[in-house]
């Protein structure tokens, strides 16, 4: 995916649980703490298993910090009548 977005001049961000510099080296992105990322990121998208430590992973940290300025989907969790 960031191979994809740096194709189209983005900068692109990422976080992981364990850091990864060769990765962010190879790639020329840039690693960030969750929360920055959700600040400072226009989208998201998410690569990771659904676990009890992922489930409602954005109501954890307060998705609102992004929504102002940013629209962001969660597949597979819609609020009802939708």
């Amino acid at each position: 995916m960031a191979v994809r977005c740096k194709a189209f001049g983005m900068k692109v961000l990422y976080f992981k649980r364990k850091r990864d510099v060769e990765f962010e080296k190879s790639l020329e992105i840039m690693y960030v703490p969750f929360e920055i990322l959700l600040k400072e990121a226009d989208s998201i998208s998410l690569h990771l298993p659904l676990t009890d430590e992922t489930t409602n992973l954005f109501k954890r940290f307060n998705v609102r910090i992004y929504e102002e300025d940013s629209s962001a989907h969660q597949p597979g969790q819609r609020k009802s009548g939708e």
